[in-house]
């Protein structure tokens, strides 16, 4: 902890000129707020374009596609926190300043399409960090939150009858 805030702050100071957020973000290799909201909102809007344009952007600065996932994630939750109580943002862990941002794209998606994605995402940190592909299966697994679930509806097999039973008996000798 302390050590760490030490070696960061030793860091920073080496850095010419006025020290800002997203030099702070850079050096710890962290994903800014700003860029996971942007990608949040290339999901809400169903664009896979966008949705690729920001992970490509993300991606190609060096950013970790786990890191992202994480980010995401929490993002998500956030959300979830604002639809299902927005008196309570300060349970949230965004930071002030992007409070209105997602206070603002959470007006655009539904909490289920929120959970939905949660649901969908929740396991996939350890498959991307296995995998020998981990950006093409990051945009993988974004591009799947775009699908929309089938609308086709399966027969409960406990109501499945035979009207003609004696049709069905003779039929079979």
């Amino acid at each position: 902890g302390l050590r760490d805030a030490e070696s960061l702050l030793d860091q920073l100071s080496l850095m010419p000129g006025e020290i800002h957020v997203n030099a702070v973000w850079e050096l710890l290799g962290a994903v800014p707020e700003q860029e996971l909201l942007s990608l949040t909102k290339a999901l809400i809007e169903e664009s896979p374009i966008k949705v690729l344009e920001a992970c490509r952007n993300l991606l190609d600065r060096g950013r970790d596609p786990g890191a992202i996932l994480q980010g995401l994630v929490t993002i998500l939750r956030d959300l979830i926190i604002i639809k299902s109580a927005p008196e309570k943002t300060k349970l949230c862990n965004i930071s002030s300043e992007s409070i209105k941002s997602l206070i603002t794209i959470a007006e655009d998606i539904d909490i289920e399409v929120v959970l939905n994605w949660q649901a969908e995402l929740k396991g996939s940190e350890s498959q991307i960090r296995l995998s020998t592909q981990p950006r093409l299966w990051f945009e993988v697994l974004l591009l799947g939150l775009l699908a929309k679930p089938s609308k086709t509806e399966s027969i409960p097999t406990n109501t499945i009858k035979i009207e003609n039973n004696n049709d069905f008996n003779s039929n079979l000798l």
